[in-house]
């Protein structure tokens, strides 16, 4: 299994696992299953109402991505904007995929830090650490 970025059209993990983080700092977990792909987009992002809170909530964001216990390094990804159904809103994301996944059992674990309270047009979320761990079990 390796990792790419801007490679062909790849299912994202969130069709097939609730990908909300909690809604105050916190961790939450959630498990699924993800049927057997050539590629899948894993890589997390924030959603606002408009491109004015998109650009906003961004920067005042750090992140962190570990797939399987192994941290990335996301300066090494792109990332993407894409303009969501509504009332969905829009979306800013890392460009994160899995070539090649390998079937069984992986974890994906993100980590946000907020460095501080932020609108994204739906609520404002307070600052802090907010973690979301998705089990997921690849094509078996």
């Amino acid at each position: 299994m390796t990792l790419s970025t801007r490679g062909d059209a790849a299912p994202a993990i969130w069709q097939y696992c609730y990908p909300a983080f909690p809604e105050g700092p916190s961790e939450r977990s959630t498990a699924c299953h993800v049927p057997p792909v050539a590629r899948l987009a894993v890589g997390p992002g924030l959603r606002t109402t408009s491109d004015e809170f998109r650009r906003s909530t961004w920067p005042a964001t750090e992140w962190e991505l570990y797939v399987d216990g192994r941290k990335l390094d996301l300066a090494a990804f792109a990332t993407f904007d894409a303009d969501l159904e509504p009332p969905l809103g829009k979306l800013r994301g890392w460009d994160v995929r899995l070539e090649k996944p390998v079937p069984g059992f992986h974890t994906l674990r993100t980590v946000l830090v907020r460095k501080q309270a932020l609108n994204d047009g739906m609520r404002v979320t307070p600052a802090g650490r907010y973690e979301l761990v998705v089990n997921f079990t690849l094509g078996q």
